[in-house]
């Protein structure tokens, strides 16, 4: 039987929710982002949940909000980085369309 996420981590929903908006850049939602693992799963030696590992893992430092397509493209590599503004600015635009957008100015 599987327990609640809650019952091993520091944090509540609340604070998971603050901590990922407060990354949210031009043009996020909750509709089009990914809660994405900065050191992704695949790299930690979780043996069960609520483990040392696991806790690590699913850690506020480790979770980050991304685009949905930035998280498709990130897989689970380290050192992912960003596309430079003006990059992402005409990625959104293509994939949520340009009315959600403040046109970017270097």
């Amino acid at each position: 039987k599987r327990r609640s996420w809650t019952l091993f981590v520091d944090y509540n929903i609340s604070e998971l929710k603050e901590h990922l908006e407060s990354q949210f850049v031009a043009g996020m939602n909750w509709n089009n982002i990914h809660v994405d693992h900065i050191k992704p799963k695949s790299r930690f030696n979780i043996i069960k949940e609520g483990d040392d590992e696991w806790k690590r893992c699913w850690s506020l430092d480790n979770l980050q909000a991304l685009f949905y397509f930035e998280n498709l493209e990130k897989s689970d590599r380290l050192g992912w980085v960003r596309d430079e503004p003006h990059i992402l600015s005409h990625r959104i635009c293509l994939e949520i369309g340009s009315e959600h957008l403040l046109p970017y100015t270097p």
